[in-house]
């Protein structure tokens, strides 16, 4: 499976997005370890298309991921590279490239499509023990 690529410390460089605002031309480390992805395919409620009157069932994907620190819309390239693999337009040779040398070879620079941010959800946060917050009122 195409998400197993992701797993591990890989350099994230061919995911990530150029910083915007004060953040650019800061140089960033782009090791990063996914621990787990999990992809789900539900079948929603049917529902009737407003063109036709015809009943369409809409299916929709979760993708979770689990890592111990994102880059900048990291997760939105790694969720478009498994769409387009899925739909084979990507193939897991091209992933594993991609994450070896930190660029798509068969793609011009910045040429990757980047999933839309409706939808994504940041669902948890964990930190270690030994960090402690003071929070200020």
């Amino acid at each position: 499976q195409v998400s197993n690529a992701f797993i591990g410390s890989h350099d994230f460089t061919a995911f990530k997005g150029a910083f915007r605002g004060n953040e650019r031309g800061k140089e960033k480390d782009p090791m990063c370890c996914i621990k787990s992805i999990s992809i789900s395919k539900s079948l929603s409620d049917t529902t009737e298309h407003k063109y036709v009157g015809a009943s369409l069932a809409s299916i929709s994907y979760l993708i979770e991921i689990e890592g111990d620190r994102f880059l900048y819309k990291m997760a939105r390239y790694m969720s478009s590279a498994l769409i387009s693999a899925g739909l084979r337009e990507t193939s897991l040779a091209d992933i594993e490239n991609a994450l070896e040398v930190g660029t798509f070879s068969n793609r011009p620079p910045n040429n990757m499509v980047c999933a839309p941010a409706h939808g994504l959800v940041l669902s948890e946060v964990v930190y270690d023990d030994d960090l402690h917050f003071s929070w200020i009122y």
